[in-house]
């Protein structure tokens, strides 16, 4: 059950801003609920805008909710625009992979890789590698993750698809250096690193959460139903996860929900007409 406090999609609070409206007995301009969508992200602050932006067109003698009523209500009340994130668009070497925040939210991660040929370099950027933890008993060094990701996921272009990583350099980069919490991206690499060094483009509003261990298994991970609920907010239509967490529950936080107990299960939904035999390198 959804809290009516809780972060709803655009789609949602359009739809909560015209039947608050209706039920007030206004109708309103075409882009009302829109601009209402920018403002608000939860149930609550939606319906006090309209019935506010309704008292405002009452005062004037308008059974009309206007554009301008919405924009006087939100710089009165201080409603700053909400900040939602966005898939990235899907294309070659680019992919959505999901995270849990270091305050327990979940967050879209997306993950983009370019290779040239080198000599088997791998270089992360965007992302903390190392943080330091004060506690009352001394200090904890923790260091992240993601360059151990991208090493098991050259082994695996290596063993599993005859992909010689040797010969390439990979710059593997996390746009917005989102502060991420635990492992949960090696599937995500390995497919942004593949899609790059084959030229394959990933499928459009896919999102992808799982670890990758040497052997090409896909590894159970934690935060799914944050994860899953921050990439159907963002607009996935298609959801990888790890088999092994999976729970019938998570059906109703993706259109398309896959559970992956391999890296050959992902590459099959994550990339069009895939094929493990005969792979065309795009770099030679």
């Amino acid at each position: 059950m959804r809290c009516f406090f809780d972060s709803l999609t655009l789609k949602q609070v359009e739809s909560i801003a015209a039947g608050s409206c209706t039920k007030a007995g206004f109708s309103y301009e075409e882009k009302v609920p829109g601009l209402v969508s920018e403002y608000c992200e939860n149930g609550r602050n939606t319906v006090n805008i309209i019935q506010t932006a309704a008292s405002v067109a009452k005062l004037d003698g308008r059974k009309v909710i206007k554009t301008e009523d919405i924009l006087k209500v939100a710089d009165f009340g201080r409603f700053a625009p909400v900040y939602r994130q966005k898939l990235v668009s899907g294309g070659v070497g680019i992919v959505n992979g999901l995270a849990v925040t270091g305050g327990g939210g979940g967050c879209v991660l997306p993950v983009e890789a370019v290779c040239k040929k080198g000599k088997g370099c791998l270089n992360i950027t965007s992302i903390v590698e190392k943080e330091e933890i004060n506690s009352g008993t001394g200090r904890i060094i923790r260091k992240g993750t993601a360059l151990a990701s991208a090493e098991n996921a050259a082994t695996v272009l290596n063993t599993m698809y005859d992909i010689d990583t040797s010969k390439y350099d990979f710059h593997i980069n996390f746009p917005g250096g989102i502060p991420v919490d635990g492992p949960s991206a090696g599937a995500a690499i390995f497919c942004a690193m593949y899609s790059a060094v084959t030229g394959k483009p990933v499928r459009d509003k896919t999102v992808i959460t799982g670890e990758l261990s040497i052997r090409g298994d896909i590894l159970p991970v934690g935060g799914i139903e944050e994860k899953l609920t921050a990439g159907k907010n963002a607009g996935a239509e298609t959801a990888i996860i790890p088999k092994g967490v999976y729970t019938e529950k998570y059906e109703a936080l993706s259109p398309n929900l896959i559970a992956a107990d391999n890296i050959t299960a992902v590459t099959e939904a994550v990339f069009e007409n895939e094929i493990s035999e005969n792979i065309t390198h795009k770099i030679a």
